[in-house]
């Protein structure tokens, strides 16, 4: 052995760029989230299927309006119930919305897992809560545009076609907070439920099975047992929201459904115990991960 040692260069510096304080990194992971959501970045055939999505969602409600407004142009006798309501439309991108979750919230969770990368997340200055917290609002931002640009195409061309464009809007005012609560009930319970799945599920063609075949198993038990009870229908995942939307429109098209006669705050409670149950398991696995 010897005491002699020698240094060498290997061409290591410090970082010398910009330094981003925590608001801008937690923006900074809101909008990587928000790519990853929709395959930005990614192959085309990654993108195809949410773009297909959103599109399906929206066009939709343009074509129903274009077709008002060159009615009224022209003055070609329509009726009046040809304009879906915003809570009709509801009953469509529902069903958009539960595909759409069912894969961007695996690719949103699912990678970054598997491949190790928490770690760097959570160095320095975020910490787990932050991560956490910073894809939910990537995807409240994603199912939020899901939901109400359609909502949005739907009441503004409706007041095209209206004697007065800012009547229409001043008469429709509950529309700012009905559409926004029925979007948030269906977020919530949607993200709520896949992103359990995400947490606890490494790969993502399982985690999107697994979401899918199990909401619509219980959405089946649900049914089948209400008939004993009706309140067996609270298995039924998607019941609640479909159930909070009509009590906020204050409307019932739940009539062939055994549940719902239920009590609202049946409903409620379940869906805040769910979600309460889910953050609590989700944040009791990341935090076993770091």
């Amino acid at each position: 052995m010897t005491s002699e040692g020698a240094v060498f260069d290997l061409g290591y510096e410090q970082y010398r760029g910009p330094r981003l304080s925590d608001r801008q990194v937690f923006w900074r992971m809101v909008i990587d989230g928000l790519k990853k959501s929709v395959g930005i970045g990614k192959r085309a055939r990654n993108k195809a299927f949410p773009f297909s999505l959103v599109a399906l969602a929206i066009l939709p409600a343009l074509g129903v309006v274009v077709i008002q407004v060159v009615a009224k142009i022209f003055g070609l006798p329509l009726s009046g119930d040809v304009l879906l309501d915003d809570r009709e439309y509801f009953d469509w991108t529902s069903q958009l919305i539960f595909f759409f979750v069912a894969v961007a919230v695996p690719n949103l969770l699912i990678p970054d897992r598997v491949e190790n990368v928490l770690l760097v997340y959570t160095s320095r200055p975020p910490t787990i809560n932050t991560y956490l917290v910073a894809r939910l609002v990537a995807m409240a931002i994603s199912v939020g545009v899901f939901l109400m640009i359609p909502q949005l195409v739907l009441l503004i061309g409706e007041a095209l076609i209206s004697p007065s464009f800012f009547g229409h809007l001043a008469d429709n005012l509950a529309f700012w907070w009905r559409v926004p609560l029925t979007s948030f009930a269906y977020l919530a319970v949607n993200v709520g439920v896949a992103a359990l799945v995400a947490a606890y599920i490494n790969n993502r063609g399982a985690a999107i099975a697994i979401y899918i075949i199990g909401v619509n198993v219980l959405n089946g038990v649900g049914i089948g047992l209400s008939s004993i009870n009706e309140y067996f229908s609270l298995l039924s995942i998607q019941f609640w929201p479909t159930r909070i939307r009509d009590w906020v429109f204050g409307v019932n098209t739940l009539d062939d459904f055994p549940g719902a006669d239920l009590p609202i705050v049946a409903v409620l409670a379940t869906t805040i115990a769910f979600l309460t149950l889910a953050v609590a398991l989700i944040l009791r696995r990341y935090r076993k991960l770091i």
